[in-house]
């Protein structure tokens, strides 16, 4: 059995600020709720050195070439007592 390292407040921080900046959200509107919710203050150059870790990512994502044919299954189903 493995047993990971438990995970830090400031772990958990980053975690939050990367999934917000995913969904296109400003740094000053994460910052805001970051400390709404945690009371915990993140800098501007905090933020930005976290979200550069993923950046090269999400540019690399944005920029590959899109497949010709994509399979979609659509699966659907009722259940009657």
């Amino acid at each position: 059995m493995l047993v990971h390292k438990p995970a830090n407040f400031v772990d958990g921080i980053k975690i939050v600020i990367i999934s917000l900046y995913s969904k296109v959200i400003g740094y000053s509107y994460i910052e805001e709720k970051i400390r709404e919710v945690y009371n915990f203050n993140v800098s501007h150059s905090h933020h930005a050195r976290i979200t550069d870790k993923v950046t090269n990512d999400i540019v690399a994502c944005q920029n590959r070439p899109l497949e010709p044919v994509y399979l979609i299954t659509w699966m659907y189903g009722i259940v009657f007592k």
